[in-house]
């Protein structure tokens, strides 16, 4: 089958509980990539496949999923149920296996809610009165990110105009990318800070200055490799918003003066005026 990776792993020993019987090595062959990706808060099988002898009897088959590095047990199965008792805790109620495709030679484990932690190297382990035979598969696991939010800060418009676009829920990290019109990298001129949130999902704020102030286009490009996510948004800052933001502030701050100017003479105007009637009246008097 073309794209289709095989491993096999020959026997290690024969179980001790069979120890009259001719041994054979088992073959587990993973038909699906050494190397898998879940997404988180989805469900994934684990696959495992080894080749089934027509007289093996079900109830000396024996398998168990584990975590390679800390030898964890993920799920394991034999005398024909689930054995659960070893069970780490991490994986309470999240697994599932499917005893009726044992015959079929099917070992794969199905885990549910996919979490952060989850990221690890499984190794499953099938034994029977034939042998026992090993096999492993990397999961990583990764979330899209978010659609971009794009907000304009009409009140950075005096610093030249800050741009700033919000992507969320998303993992692992991503690259983040700034394009001007001329096809040069701006990334670093850019501002772009990573959050991490409930879950470890990541959330990403870029801004970016126009620098040249009068109106220009850009590109915003984020990857997510894991998944082959790629998003690319163009956008376009039009008119010169920080010369009119001035020349509106200048006439404002002109009229401003020229108002409070006039208030105050009038009311000099106005004392002198009270003052200079009561000294009349002083004289009069």
């Amino acid at each position: 089958m073309a794209g289709v990776r095989r491993r096999h792993f020959l026997s290690l020993s024969c179980l001790f509980a069979f120890p009259l019987l001719f041994c054979h090595s088992l073959t587990i062959a993973s038909l699906a990539p050494s190397t898998m990706v879940a997404l988180i808060g989805r469900d994934v099988i684990l696959p495992c496949s080894f080749t089934p002898h027509p007289s093996m009897n079900l109830l000396r088959m024996v398998v168990t999923w584990q975590l390679l590095d800390t030898d964890a047990v993920v799920h394991s199965y034999y005398y024909q149920r689930d054995q659960l008792d070893l069970q780490d805790p991490a994986y309470l109620h999240r697994t599932k296996f499917f005893p009726d495709e044992l015959l079929e030679g099917n070992a794969s484990l199905q885990l549910n809610i996919v979490r952060l932690e989850d990221e690890a190297q499984y190794m499953c382990t099938v034994s029977n009165e034939f042998g026992s035979s090993s096999g492993t598969v990397k999961l990583l696991v990764a979330a899209p990110y978010s659609e971009p939010l794009l907000t304009f800060d009409l009140q950075a418009c005096l610093s030249s105009g800050l741009v700033r676009v919000l992507v969320t829920g998303g993992y692992p990290k991503a690259e983040v990318e700034w394009i001007s019109a001329r096809g040069d990298n701006v990334s670093e001129e850019a501002n772009t800070e990573f959050q991490t949130g409930p879950g470890g999902l990541y959330s990403i704020t870029s801004r970016l200055h126009d620098p040249q102030g009068n109106g220009t286009n850009y590109t915003f490009i984020l990857r997510n490799q894991r998944l082959k996510q790629e998003m690319i948004r163009s956008l376009a800052i039009e008119g010169s918003c920080p010369v009119e933001v001035r020349a509106q502030l200048l006439r404002w701050h002109v009229c401003f003066g020229i108002t409070v100017v006039l208030l105050i003479l009038t009311v000099a105007s106005l004392a002198f005026l009270l003052h200079r009637k009561s000294r009349l009246a002083g004289q009069v008097l």
